[in-house]
């Protein structure tokens, strides 16, 4: 079955650079390969699989083997071998020894993703989500979505209920993004950590993410909120992204830049800044990202949080982004954003194992005033996993425990369209449904009067 909803290149508005920045935005996230197949084709209106394309299930490192990872050091080792500048020995073991290591390093280097420091800093010589994500994005993918599972099948009981949201805006070049969230049921007995994360790029095609996030640690007795706002270096470790507030710090692993935290943890070592509330669930509270001042060869953005029913403002932090590619700081943020619920980790953060949760998103809103045309949904092949809309640009994220959706919805699809994006009039976090609600009102009066001024025309 081919997807009808799948959207073209021109029709986002995107670059294949940008394109690439989104995918490898959501491979750092851990998004498995199926799923960063999906918003491939979505975002580019499909490409066929090659078959000698390589998908890997779990992360690989020194001292695994096949018994470990369901085969897949064999599968990579065969795809390496196929490049003998990249694995002249061509060795397929089934065991991740210290020759397949500098196999993956010499990939990493020559593909840009990571060309320095060591397994634990850097990723090097790790194949984690971003050389995943990398080796399935090369490859094209397939227009053919796989099944929905009538039941957790081994692929649904492996994946955890993390899902996407892209949005598309047909405007372009912001200097202000807005995200409202209300998580109405966070986990709090399970062992997991939990980002719903809004993702941002800028001109150059450089991404960044902010959002709140939770742990819960000691089976419920320690749980930790926080609010975190991130961008990434252009290149690795080129430190374009420095910390422009005391809030924020330098950051690495898959990928370097600068990441700001406000939390609430007293016994966190280093990193952030402690309040000892951050969010509370049940409440509404907006993330503004804004343009704050510009300096004689950078940028400076701000994020800020908010309690939208006291009022109450936090500063999460100040990142400046160094001029780049021609660009003053990185440039503005483009037309494309994407909202992910990621889990980053847990003992108990599987399909069947996960804690319900419930988070509604509202926005994203450019400048203070715009909301997307579109909104697309890509679900995992975990089956208590749901994302649903009843507005546009009010999305509803269900996941675990209890939580089912039909056989027949896909994987992916679109959740609203419309012709260009919503003017709200800048009313961010005052009143959106009133404002939504006179949006609609509008949009169907228009209609109807278009159609009278036709009929009376002829």
């Amino acid at each position: 079955m081919f997807v009808s909803t799948a959207v073209s290149v021109q029709a986002a508005s995107l670059t294949n650079t940008q394109i690439q920045a989104i995918l490898d935005l959501l491979s750092s996230f851990g998004a498995d390969s199926a799923t960063i197949a999906n918003v491939n084709v979505a975002l580019t209106g499909g490409v066929q699989i090659p078959s000698s394309c390589l998908t890997l299930t779990s992360n690989l490192y020194l001292g695994l083997n096949d018994n470990d990872t369901g085969g897949d050091v064999t599968k990579l080792q065969m795809f390496l071998a196929k490049d003998k500048s990249i694995y002249p020995e061509g060795l397929v073991t089934g065991y991740y020894g210290l020759t397949t290591e500098e196999a993956v390093k010499r990939w990493q280097a020559a593909n840009g993703i990571v060309s320095s420091g060591t397994s634990e800093t850097t990723g090097y010589g790790v194949v984690g989500p971003s050389t995943r994500g990398k080796m399935i994005a090369m490859c094209g993918v397939s227009t053919e979505y796989p099944p929905l599972p009538t039941y957790c099948d081994e692929e649904c009981q492996k994946s955890n209920p993390g899902g996407y949201i892209w949005y598309e805006f047909e405007h372009n070049k912001f200097s202000q993004l807005d995200t409202i969230f209300n998580w109405v049921h966070t986990p709090n007995k399970n062992n997991v950590g939990i980002y719903p994360a809004l993702s941002q790029f800028w001109m150059e095609a450089e991404g960044g993410y902010v959002g709140p996030q939770i742990e819960v640690q000691d089976n419920g007795n320690k749980i930790i909120k926080k609010a975190i706002f991130s961008i990434w270096d252009t290149a690795d470790d080129n430190r374009t992204a420095q910390p422009a507030h005391s809030n924020c710090q330098r950051f690495g692993g898959e990928g370097t830049g600068a990441q700001c935290i406000i939390h609430n943890d007293p016994t966190a070592q280093s990193g952030g800044y402690y309040n000892e509330q951050i969010w509370k669930e049940g409440e509404e509270y907006k993330i503004t990202i804004q343009k704050d001042k510009e300096t004689e060869d950078s940028v400076i953005w701000s994020a800020k949080l908010v309690n939208l029913r006291t009022g109450a403002e936090k500063l999460i932090g100040k990142i400046e982004l160094k001029d780049s590619k021609g660009y003053k700081g990185y440039g503005l943020i483009t037309s494309t954003s994407v909202g992910f619920f990621e889990y980053y980790f847990g003992d108990k953060n599987k399909c069947l194992d996960a804690e319900y949760g419930k988070i509604i998103r509202k926005g994203p809103y450019a400048d203070g005033k715009w909301l997307p045309k579109k909104g697309t949904y890509v679900n995992p092949a975990c089956i208590r996993s749901n994302r649903y809309s009843s507005e546009p640009g009010v999305v509803t994220e269900e996941v675990g425990e209890g939580v089912s959706r039909s056989e027949s919805k896909p994987l992916s699809g679109v959740l609203w369209e419309l012709p260009q994006d919503i003017y709200i009039g800048g009313n961010v976090g005052l009143k959106i449904q009133t404002t939504l609600q006179m949006a609609s009102v509008f949009n169907i009066f228009e209609g109807v009067f278009g159609h009278f001024v036709k009929w009376f025309s002829k």
